[in-house]
């Protein structure tokens, strides 16, 4: 992900700065740990824990004055990628986010990620048009923490639930 940071003209690779974001008192994460298919064979209290594979931080966040989960991070290991581990806390962060009475989740993605942007539309999830983006026919949009005419480099993704 760092290369796509170094990359961005809107979103600068920041080292503190993530580690402020992933570490808010606000975030919370969901942690998916590879499952060993002899794990529970062997009782040894000295086994070393199962690696994680995969995680998402998500945020309940305010949004056009809805509550919705807002998922900063999802990031599975090139070893787990196409085994379910990404659909699995997506799937997890929607059922958390129904449990909490929300309508929506957000996300916001590279669009040089294609492959996140095909995960993502796969799982329901379409990229929203500003409100003041009459015609959309241009497909770059502005970010509102910029200013008028920087076009950005990612999308903001959102799925009713």
């Amino acid at each position: 992900m760092r290369h796509m940071y170094l990359k961005s003209s809107t979103m600068k690779w920041d080292p503190p700065s993530k580690v402020q974001e992933l570490f808010h008192h606000d975030s919370r994460f969901l942690l998916l740990k590879r499952l060993d298919p002899q794990e529970g064979a062997d009782t040894d209290v000295h086994c070393e824990p199962p690696p994680i594979v995969a995680y998402s931080m998500f945020r309940f966040e305010m949004e056009d004055s809805e509550c919705v989960l807002y998922c900063y991070e999802l990031q599975v290991s090139k070893a787990a990628q196409r085994s379910g581990a990404g659909r699995n806390l997506m799937q997890s962060m929607c059922h958390i986010a129904r449990q909490w009475k929300m309508r929506q989740v957000v996300l916001t993605v590279f669009q040089e990620n294609e492959a996140a942007v095909a995960f993502y539309k796969n799982m329901g999830f379409n990229a929203v048009v500003p409100e003041d983006d009459t015609d959309g026919s241009d497909g770059e949009w502005e970010d509102e923490d910029k200013g008028r005419g920087d076009s950005v480099d990612y999308w903001i993704m959102s799925k009713d639930i």
